[in-house]
């Protein structure tokens, strides 16, 4: 930049790498302290992985007796209500496959009432 016209060389050093790297971000004080592509992905599988052993366990430990039509119609209404977040073709799947199953599971609990 020493090369540049003032003038220009004052407006690109807003675009100049920092000298210095913010501490306050998770305490990251060099490059090499950032997390890499493939370690959030590593990461990010592992919750999905330690999320859904925990929501398995809590639908496992169901009593069968206790799995009624209804039962059934509040947990597909539960997970269409978490489904905000995924990608667009991924959310409408899910969401047309979960209302219908919810619809269908309330149908079927109204007719056992």
């Amino acid at each position: 930049m020493d090369t540049l016209h003032p003038t220009i060389a004052a407006s690109l050093a807003a675009f100049a790498p920092p000298t210095r790297w913010p501490e306050h971000i998770h305490g990251a004080i060099a490059p090499a302290d950032y997390l890499s592509a493939g370690d959030i992905r590593a990461r990010l599988e592992d919750r999905n992985t330690a999320a859904a052993a925990k929501v398995s366990a809590a639908i496992t430990a169901i009593s069968p007796v206790d799995m009624t039509p209804a039962l059934l119609a509040d947990v597909a209404q539960a997970l269409l209500a978490q489904c905000k977040h995924l990608s667009r073709d991924v959310r409408e799947t899910a969401k047309g496959y979960l209302t219908d199953l919810a619809g269908d599971m309330r149908h079927f609990a109204e007719q056992d009432a």
